[in-house]
């Protein structure tokens, strides 16, 4: 498949997440239970991913390692992401967050 599909999906899923975060903050719906979906819906497309692509994992315990570093970083995120948003408006929370990316490549 070309990669510019992946990245299409990709940028709608991302603003998909995004507005689903503001709705179930603004919902005051719980968000340990909000982050769990989410990560949950991480899990459920990485490993049919994973399925559709073949079970090769080199490096098995390198992999879980990773990728519950992973799953704690993400969790962290989401909640200091909904937290935030209760207390701040929209068009200055994402921004702040979105350039953070800029400090993990430097």
């Amino acid at each position: 498949m070309d990669w510019f599909i992946f990245a299409l999906g990709a940028v709608i899923l991302f603003g998909l997440q995004a507005f689903l975060f503001k709705v179930s903050t603004q919902k005051d719906c719980d968000p340990y239970v909000v982050t769990l979906v989410f990560i949950m819906t991480v899990l459920i497309l990485g490993s049919t991913a994973w399925i559709l692509k073949g079970f090769s994992v080199s490096f098995l315990q390198l992999t879980l390692i990773l990728g519950s570093l992973f799953a704690l970083s993400f969790y962290l995120h989401t909640l200091g992401l909904m937290k935030a948003l209760k207390h701040l408006p929209t068009n200055i929370v994402y921004p702040i967050t979105g350039s953070a990316i800029v400090f993990t490549v430097l």
